[in-house]
């Protein structure tokens, strides 16, 4: 028999009740990825919004979520940290975060440009 007929056979034989545990798997791995992507993007959105420091207020916002993106050598390494969310999408922090510290919002927005067009 070959493996293409095999293969057919397998999937034939298998319940719904497999086909369904495959697809809710794999719908929770989607639904996971999707919170990581949209935690990434927050974080980003948010060290854009609040780098460019008016105030004192301002000042410790972005303190606050520049923590997240340099948590400290001896921090724990949480699923939502920075790094292991870039590390689940093969980004690479390192690069991203001296991307982040070098972008200068002021020239980037223009007239009418918004933080979500700068952060997509």
């Amino acid at each position: 028999m070959t493996a293409a007929i095999q293969s057919a056979e397998m999937r034939s034989s298998r319940s719904p009740a497999d086909f369904d545990s495959a697809n809710r798997q794999r719908l929770v791995k989607d639904g996971e990825r999707r919170l990581l992507w949209a935690v990434l993007e927050d974080g980003i959105r948010s060290y854009l919004e609040h780098k460019p420091c008016a105030n004192r207020k301002e000042s410790c916002e972005f303190l606050e979520v520049r923590r997240w993106f340099e948590p400290g050598e001896d921090a724990a390494q949480g699923p939502f940290s920075f790094g292991s969310i870039c590390d689940q999408f093969g980004i690479d922090a390192r690069q991203l975060l001296v991307a982040l510290r070098s972008f200068d919002g002021h020239k980037a927005r223009g007239p009418g440009a918004s933080p979500e067009v700068l952060a997509a």
